[in-house]
């Protein structure tokens, strides 16, 4: 049986394989671009992550991906999505949540290793496609681990990539 994966956010599109299906959502309709086709394409399901996501059947992905997603939800909208998304994964699914690291970001600017211009985008978002492109949270590693972990998840492993921190977790 293939495996299904919710890809939140449109930084890249993935090509469905014999052994995976992908479903990609998004808050605004727009096109995703697609590498290895070298061409944009549309998202599969337009909605509010921070919804119920009431198309989506309790326990129906094996996996999760929220790149660069969560920081575009404030406070009570990403606690929102995480039931959500914990509604719709299998237990044992895997979720994958990467989010700029204020932290990295913070020790950056003091530090001045990164032009202010490019700090300034980590820390506010890129507000070239409207709303849904400002960052209205911000995340430490520590603050991350301990949402994911309220969220009812287990840490299999965290990456600190300096400017932006990923969490690999595993739903109970």
């Amino acid at each position: 049986m293939r495996k299904v994966i919710l890809i939140a956010g449109t930084i890249n599109h993935h090509a469905d394989t014999e052994e995976i299906r992908y479903v990609h959502l998004d808050g605004a309709e727009r096109d995703i671009y697609d590498a290895e086709l070298d061409l944009f394409v549309r998202v599969d399901v337009v909605a509010d992550l921070h919804g119920s996501l009431p198309m989506f059947r309790d326990a129906m992905f094996d996996s999760v991906v929220c790149d660069h997603v969560w920081e575009h939800l404030d406070g009570l909208q990403i606690l929102h999505a995480i039931n959500a998304i914990y509604r719709v994964m299998k237990v044992g699914a895997e979720l994958v949540v990467e989010t700029p690291n204020m932290s990295g970001i913070a020790r950056a600017w003091v530090e001045k290793q990164y032009p202010e211009a490019e700090l300034q985008q980590w820390i506010h978002g890129e507000n070239v496609g409207g709303p849904f492109d400002s960052h209205r949270y911000s995340y430490s590693p520590e603050s991350l681990r301990a949402l994911i972990e309220e969220g009812g998840f287990k840490i299999v492993q965290e990456i600190d990539k300096g400017l932006a921190i990923r969490f690999y977790a595993e739903k109970r």
